[in-house]
């Protein structure tokens, strides 16, 4: 498990870390399936950082045809639904989240003191 904060915790298995650079969350289950999640940062410039974020996912037997060839019943409706809104969601909430990410960063940066030139006494 990853602590996060105080209150958050992630329960993904750290797979790698390059310190500055990657950081790679996830696992896989043959049976269960599982995924990873990458986020990395990538220098543009003195000034400015790029962080890119993805992630990747596989279910077994987790396909359009799978579900829709189960017999009717409330898992397979289940199942359809979360197939239908998964992606768009995981979009949506992966956007939010990297823009939370950028508006605390900016704003920690605008609250780093600038340095202060210290003069000698004559």
């Amino acid at each position: 498990m990853v602590k996060i904060t105080d209150r958050t915790i992630i329960d993904r298995l750290v797979e790698e870390v390059l310190p500055n650079h990657v950081s790679i969350l996830g696992g896989y289950d043959p049976v269960d399936g599982g995924g990873t999640t990458t986020f990395a940062l990538f220098e543009l410039d003195q000034e400015h950082t790029r962080l890119i974020m993805q992630g990747r996912t596989h279910w077994p037997n987790w396909t359009l045809r799978a579900i829709l060839s189960q017999p009717p019943s409330g898992q397979r409706l289940r199942d359809l639904l979360t197939y239908l809104f998964f992606e768009p969601g995981q979009f949506i909430m992966m956007r939010k989240m990297l823009l939370g990410i950028k508006q605390r960063t900016e704003h920690a940066s605008r609250q780093t003191p600038e340095p202060v030139e210290v003069g000698t006494l004559h």
